[in-house]
């Protein structure tokens, strides 16, 4: 795939909800081993207009060059998305969570915690000792 020698893939696609993903997966610098634009799309047009939403200091004009890119994309039509998926989540009431973000919602879950006031019998085991 990332040579570019296939006639069609049917692969998961999520990236960072930044400027920075969509340039990663659709702009001409993606393509590679370190991007992720193994459809090897590229666009004069699209690099451009990420570029300049990346570059811009006001979060407006950088939506209004993200907007047109976005357009770009879906006009030359470089894939055909057949699903979308929804994540669920649910955690306890007991659990209290830390700041939890869009993109990767296990990246703080090392701050959460069970207060001990809410603790029931199984969360009191504890942690078994480090092995040597």
């Amino acid at each position: 795939m990332t040579n570019g020698n296939f006639d069609a893939v049917l692969k998961l696609f999520g990236t960072d909800p930044a400027v920075g993903g969509t340039e990663q997966g659709w702009a001409t610098s993606g393509i590679g081993l370190l991007g992720q634009n193994n459809s090897h799309y590229s666009n004069p047009v699209v690099d451009a207009l990420l570029d300049s939403a990346s570059a811009a200091f006001d979060p407006e004009k950088s939506k209004a060059y993200a907007k047109r890119a976005f357009a770009a994309i879906i006009a030359d039509a470089p894939a055909i998305w057949l699903y979308d998926w929804t994540n669920l989540l649910a955690v306890n009431r007991r659990i209290t969570l830390a700041h939890m973000r869009p993109d990767e919602w296990w990246a703080n879950l090392a701050d959460w915690s069970i207060p001990a006031a809410k603790r029931i019998a199984r969360d009191r085991i504890g942690l078994a000792a480090a092995a040597p």
